[in-house]
């Protein structure tokens, strides 16, 4: 699995002295630097032997509580958007390497925890907080970490790394715990009604 971009967009949603991010260009740039930096990766991994990866879009950085708290959620959605918009090109090249590429869409099951926590109060992800740090950190909403979708202002709780590898599952084709024990069931259920 390869995750990557995420601190190269951080830095670009905001101009800060010796960058040239913080504006449509530069945060343009910055997502294409991201990206062709993505690209050596994958040429790495395939100079390697690399045969299955999966390749993570970025979850929408102005969802994060670290966005709020700096009033930077607009710049860091649209950070978020460039680099995830590099994505297909991406695994078009790994496909072009001989791997066998897939998407892990983190961006799309961190939107879908997030609708999930604000509509339905969590009943799917059991995730109901996703605005604030979970207990002992600063800014907390004093909710507990395995109910909160962040463990800091930016990165995901326990829950949450739970949910990325059961999406990381689902995309490379192993199905869930759960339905592995349903077929071993089924399995069982069918020989032992042949031997009657």
């Amino acid at each position: 699995v390869v995750v990557a971009g995420g601190n190269n967009m951080r830095d670009a949603r905001s101009a800060f002295p010796g960058a040239s991010a913080g504006d449509d260009a530069g945060r343009e740039a910055s997502a294409v630097a991201a990206a062709n930096d993505l690209a050596l990766s994958l040429g790495f991994l395939a100079s390697r032997g690399a045969k299955h990866v999966l390749i993570a879009n970025m979850p929408d950085l102005g969802d994060t509580p670290e966005a709020a708290f700096l009033g930077l959620q607009a710049a860091s959605s649209d950070a978020s958007e460039r680099f995830n918009a590099k994505i297909p090109g991406l695994l078009a090249l790994a496909i072009s390497f001989g791997i066998d590429a897939d998407m892990l869409d983190m961006a799309g099951l961190a939107e879908d925890v997030i609708e999930d926590a604000l509509i339905n109060g969590g009943a799917t992800y059991g995730i109901t907080n996703v605005a604030l740090p979970c207990a002992g950190f600063v800014g907390s909403a004093g909710a507990s970490c395995d109910v909160s979708l962040f463990s800091d202002a930016l990165h995901p709780s326990a829950r949450a790394h739970l949910l990325l590898g059961l999406a990381a599952l689902r995309a490379v084709g192993v199905p869930e715990p759960g339905t592995v024990v349903l077929v071993v069931v089924a399995v069982l259920a069918l020989r032992s009604r042949r031997r009657v």
